[in-house]
């Protein structure tokens, strides 16, 4: 019986806790920050049970994408995209996406340096969802505008068991 008030007292918290957040994003215009804070506690509600509860998939999927709608291209938007993505089983879709961001960006670019830089950012979220052939393949991309930029490519060939490319990477590099 204790257990059960215990889980009906901490439904009660989140829930409380959701609708407090929540009242600050269903406003004609929320900010985005605060659209972040509700999707990020969402997101971290792991327990089943509470999940349902506060019908969590469809409040995250809903704010997504009036977060998409307002500020599609700043990269933490993508990067809880993707975090979603992954922790829906959705990981296939992770490198469309990522692949949608940078079309998105490269049109607003001037040169190649920006370039690389947009190509850095996307193979850093890549890495942190785990998609390292992703990774790899944006590395690339950065170093064929600055090959300066082999650092980036280093770790997700390791993580792809590339060794050998790797370390002959780093130590072709070096002699330079």
């Amino acid at each position: 019986a204790e257990a059960k008030s215990d889980d009906a007292t901490q439904l009660a918290k989140m829930r409380a806790a959701r609708d407090e957040l929540a009242r600050l994003c269903d406003i004609a215009e929320p900010q985005s920050e605060h659209l972040r804070v509700l999707l990020a506690f969402l997101m971290s509600v792991e327990e089943e049970a509470i999940r349902k509860a506060l019908d969590v998939d469809r409040q995250v999927e809903a704010r997504l994408r009036k977060l998409e709608s307002i500020a599609a291209t700043d990269s933490r938007t993508v990067q809880l995209r993707l975090y979603w993505l992954k922790s829906t089983g959705k990981e296939a879709e992770i490198g469309d996406r990522l692949e949608q961001y940078v079309a998105e960006l490269e049109s607003k670019v001037r040169d190649d340096r920006q370039r690389a830089q947009v190509y850095l950012v996307v193979v850093r979220m890549a890495g942190r969802m785990e998609q390292h052939d992703v990774a790899e393949y944006w590395a690339r991309k950065a170093m064929e505008l600055d090959d300066q930029q082999y650092r980036i490519l280093i770790a997700p060939l390791i993580a792809r068991g590339k060794f050998d490319e790797a370390l002959q990477l780093a130590l072709k590099k070096c002699r330079e």
